[in-house]
């Protein structure tokens, strides 16, 4: 069979002249050859596209480009199509294919563009196989990165997780395309975490908060588009947040004036159902008091126990609020917000020692103990509603008729 490269039939004409085994010069005649075309395919490397996208190169389309070489003969055209494999990537078809289409989609997950060499071998619809011709396709890589579940924060602190380090790092499986790589990523919700957003850039910057009381995983999915607009394959970055000691605002303390307030502040987080969450185990405590200015015994200066244990004296006349503010801290070191205990301190009655009083033997004595309370100006404090006193003599061996016995009233009554 001859093949032409034209696109349509040629003929080829053979003028013969027999010569008989005696010499004898027969006439001439003519033989008529049909030649039939093959297709004509010319070499491209213009071909370039993404890591994992199908480039979809149309054989078609080559033979037809008479401009670059082609010879249009694609009526019935049939293709054949074959890579040379290139250990760099990933999906090329090393064994024939058929089809006007090569459909390869590629995986280049090296940090440069890699060439795919495909021979293509045209067959036209008579049967006239064509000169094989090559497509040569570039692929761009894309940007790598590796399931990451390392990064652990406490709560309330910054994720603070550079994306640009993981792509970095091909010890664990990056490929160290950052170049002007850009980064979207989401976030799975968690419930039982605050400050979980979507974005983007090169690092993730959510301040996550967990009060429960256990370590809480928040999984964000990356995608890094190279600078060419390549993306890459999604991966993930799982980040512990420890949970922090959280306590409520108590203002139900109250105690009298002398009294140690005693407030356990374990007993507070593990208040649940006012807002504790329970996170006692290995907490420490810091705590200090606001001053005021009516009360003393109030510690002003940071105090680390697990109780406060001040005794508050109140010589008013009216209930005092002492103020303490608490920073609690878990085992891991994780540090709470600040809560507050507010304790009211009752006041104490407040008398001033009195030796003016002076009476005749065998007169009543008659003091009022209210109006030794009452009065301010010697030391009292004038709390004397509801007040009841308590008051008892020291035995005088040369005076009869002092009450040597605890007695209650308002009014000394011994008749001396």
């Amino acid at each position: 069979m001859y093949c032409a490269t034209t696109n349509g039939n040629q003929v080829v004409r053979y003028t013969v002249t027999p010569t008989s085994g005696a010499g004898c010069v027969g006439a001439t005649f003519t033989v008529d050859i049909t030649v039939q075309p093959e297709p004509v395919g010319f070499n491209d490397a213009s071909p370039v596209a993404c890591s994992d996208v199908a480039f979809n190169y149309d054989l078609v389309a080559n033979i037809a480009n008479i401009g670059a070489g082609g010879n249009n003969l694609t009526v019935g055209t049939t293709y054949s199509w074959i890579a040379a494999a290139n250990p760099t990537v990933t999906g090329e078809s090393t064994v024939a294919q058929a089809g006007p289409i090569i459909t390869d989609v590629i995986n280049n997950i090296t940090n440069s563009s890699q060439v795919v060499v495909y021979t293509v071998t045209p067959t036209s619809t008579n049967g006239c196989g064509g000169t094989p011709f090559t497509v040569s396709v570039t692929i761009r890589p894309e940007p790598k990165g590796f399931n990451d579940p390392s990064p652990l924060i406490c709560s309330d602190a910054n994720v603070n997780y550079n994306i640009e380090a993981n792509i970095l790092n091909t010890g664990l499986g990056g490929n160290g395309l950052i170049s002007s790589t850009t980064y979207a990523w989401t976030v799975a919700a968690n419930p039982n975490v605050g400050g979980e957003n979507n974005g983007t850039g090169s690092v993730i910057n959510n301040v996550l908060n967990n009060v429960t009381n256990s370590d809480q995983v928040v999984v964000y999915t990356v995608i890094a588009t190279s600078s060419n607009g390549c993306a890459g394959d999604p991966f993930t970055v799982s980040v512990t947040v420890r949970p922090e000691p959280q306590g409520f605002n108590d203002a139900s303390p109250l105690i009298c004036s002398d009294a140690a307030v005693g407030y356990v502040l374990n007993t507070n987080i593990a208040n649940i159902g006012s807002g504790g969450n329970n996170l006692t185990a290995g907490t420490t405590y810091t705590w200090i008091a606001a001053p005021n200015g009516s009360v003393t015994g109030e510690s002003t200066s940071s105090q680390s126990t697990g109780t406060i244990t001040d005794v508050l004296n109140n010589i008013t006349n009216s209930d005092q609020i002492v103020v303490y503010t608490v920073s609690p801290t878990s085992s891991n070191g994780c540090v709470g917000n600040p809560f507050t205990v507010s304790v009211t301190v009752q006041p104490e009655p407040k008398g001033h020692d009195d030796a003016t009083p002076i009476v005749c033997s065998d007169v009543a004595l008659a003091y009022d103990l209210s109006a030794n309370i009452a009065n301010v100006g010697l030391g009292g404090n004038n709390l004397i509603t509801g007040t009841t006193y308590s008051w008892i003599a020291a035995n005088n061996a040369t005076v009869g008729g002092e009450s040597t016995v605890a007695q209650a009233g308002p009014v000394i009554n011994d008749v001396p």
